[in-house]
């Protein structure tokens, strides 16, 4: 069948030059995120990838192997937040700071109550996420899936660059057929340069090539 990737259903990113470049994520699509520790891979998660799919409606789900759960909620309702859900506060030493207020925590939490599921399971195999994955798009309809990050999952063999392909394949065709957008975290290497590409991501080269989407994260400090 024609594909017309102009009325194709998409998330956006809700940053609109970015979103002009690349129309969109198409849903059914894998993308794998990279950039260095400090380059803001935490909040493009936070902000775009859950905070903004759950703003466009459409149910996500959150892996995270380093993140407790009363950190994910902090995380994601301060990321939610309008003005008029945070109190500000003056701190011993004069400095200013905002905090939810108990009226606004409320309300965040009814409006992500059935949009937001977090994987909290102790066994990280890669076919067990799996499982709760397929469970939650078939009964709940989520839509939206954030994997954080490939290096906490644990392969069912060994060989590292083998095990890694059969994890980036087994996770694209589960985002083409629940019509599903997956988002992967992958680390890079260690290198000397500066700047990095997705050649510069670390493991298999298949997790960049059989990626719909390689987005790469660099923080500017000129």
């Amino acid at each position: 069948e024609d594909f017309n990737v102009y009325e194709a259903d998409k998330l956006e990113t809700g940053i609109e030059a970015i979103d002009n470049d690349i129309l969109g994520m198409v849903f059914g699509s894998l993308n794998v995120l990279s950039g260095r520790n400090g380059a803001g891979k935490s909040t493009i998660l936070n902000q775009i990838y859950i905070g903004e799919a759950i703003r466009q409606n459409y149910k996500t789900f959150l892996f995270s192997g380093e993140l407790v759960a009363g950190n994910v909620k902090e995380w994601l309702l301060r990321t939610l937040a309008n003005e008029q859900d945070l109190i500000e506060f003056t701190a011993k030493n004069n400095r200013k700071y905002k905090m939810l207020s108990s009226e606004g925590k409320k309300r965040l939490v009814e409006n992500i109550k059935d949009k937001f599921y977090l994987y909290d399971s102790e066994e990280y195999s890669i076919d067990m996420v799996l499982n709760k994955m397929e469970i939650l798009a078939k009964r709940q309809g989520v839509k939206v899936f954030v994997i954080d990050n490939l290096m906490i999952l644990e392969m069912s063999t060994s060989e590292e660059y083998k095990a890694q392909s059969e994890a980036i394949k087994k996770l694209k065709a589960f985002a083409k057929k629940y019509n599903a957008i997956v988002h992967l975290v992958a680390n890079p290497r260690k290198s000397m340069n500066e700047e990095i590409t997705k050649d510069d991501v670390s493991g298999s080269a298949n997790i960049t090539n059989l990626a719909d989407y390689v987005t790469i994260l660099e923080r500017n400090f000129k």
